[in-house]
């Protein structure tokens, strides 16, 4: 779930949540109510999904709302002995990854949407300097589209399923619980340098 390993449940939940996400997320928003209803509607619920909770920090006054939501983040509660592995560092990482892949997702249907509403209108009815003026911002779309989907490919399958991978391998090969915690450990700094968390922000 950090690693929006059931992709439907978090296409559900982004739905529920976009049209409050173009704001500064309210007081009243209930994330609960939201989560429950993106797991409902993506099959029957498995047992550890019970404990899953969002979690969204309050932003610093004046931040946009963008900034705002992009620290959206994820609790699971991890009970022993799984949480002599997972402690609570290893968890605020997960929950940076899942709000740095949340955001990546959410930006990627963004973008696709911007294109069936371009797609429903199209260029009839429209005049030639409205059409030439739009040109350059459907080109752009269609680049930002490319390069996020790009992004989000590398980020599932060159990143992500290797790492989960390598892992599942290490857990079932070793023997001795310090090795299983270094493999871990490598493994979740492999993720978070790979999808970016280390790196600055680009202006």
């Amino acid at each position: 779930h950090f690693l929006l390993g059931r992709g439907e449940v978090y296409h559900r939940l982004l739905l529920e949540l976009l049209p409050a996400m173009r704001k500064p997320p309210a007081p009243s928003l209930d994330l609960g109510l939201a989560l429950s209803h993106a797991l409902a509607a993506s099959g029957p619920e498995r047992p550890h999904e019970a404990g899953l909770a969002l979690t969204l920090p309050p932003a610093a006054a004046g931040a946009s709302a963008y900034a705002a939501w992009r620290r959206l983040g994820l609790r699971l509660p991890v009970e022993w002995p799984l949480s002599l592995l997972c402690g609570g560092e290893a968890l605020r990482r997960y929950s940076a990854l899942f709000s740095r892949l949340l955001t990546v997702k959410r930006v990627q249907m963004e973008l696709h949407a911007a294109w069936a509403s371009q797609m429903g209108r199209g260029e009839r009815g429209r005049s030639p300097p409205e059409q030439a003026a739009l040109r350059p911002l459907w080109r752009l779309r269609a680049h930002m589209a490319f390069w996020v989907d790009s992004l989000q490919y590398y980020l599932q399958v060159d990143v992500l399923d290797v790492g989960w991978q390598a892992l599942a391998a290490a857990a079932a090969e070793e023997e001795d619980f310090e090795a299983l915690a270094a493999a871990h450990e490598a493994t979740l700094a492999s993720l978070s340098s790979q999808c970016f968390l280390q790196a600055g922000s680009v202006s």
